[in-house]
């Protein structure tokens, strides 16, 4: 991610755990469970942030940064979509049309009452959800056309 030509942070998916760099902070994404999904943030080996499912069918989620508690919301019709939301006002959102061949991650900032810290957190933590909901999805549509092919 890039604002006026400097790096706001950079992320590597391709190790694992995911390793996010922001300036002046190190952090590492810990996915913790299999079935139920869960995941923290961890910097110098102390979880600064915490996410876990809620619900039965794993669209809702509770984050948890210090004492701060926002939620995430899951949907994915024509596009998959990620809303963040504290208790009071929509925080960030996260959108992806599958459907295009080259797709592109839109966020809006819906809030300004964030702190700087909580954002990037949600920023990093909403993109690497958003690509695991979409190779879960891409998944489930590879088995549909198997399963209906008869192979």
């Amino acid at each position: 991610m890039i604002c006026d030509d400097v790096p706001l942070m950079q992320i590597n998916f391709k190790r694992r755990p995911a390793k996010v760099e922001v300036p002046g902070h190190h952090w590492q994404i810990i996915k913790e469970r299999f079935w139920c999904s869960a995941l923290s943030v961890v910097e110098n080996d102390k979880v600064i942030l915490s996410q876990k499912q809620i619900g039965f069918w794993g669209n809702k989620h509770e984050i948890l940064i210090e004492d701060r508690r926002y939620f995430a919301k899951i949907r994915q019709r024509m596009h998959i979509a990620i809303a963040y939301s504290n208790e009071t006002e929509d925080v960030l959102e996260y959108r992806l049309n599958g459907f295009l061949r080259k797709p592109r991650f839109i966020f809006n900032i819906k809030a300004a009452s964030i702190s700087e810290n909580d954002l990037l957190l949600l920023l990093a933590v909403g993109l690497y959800s958003i690509r695991r909901t979409v190779n879960e999805y891409n998944a489930a549509v590879v088995t549909t056309a198997i399963v209906a092919a008869g192979i």
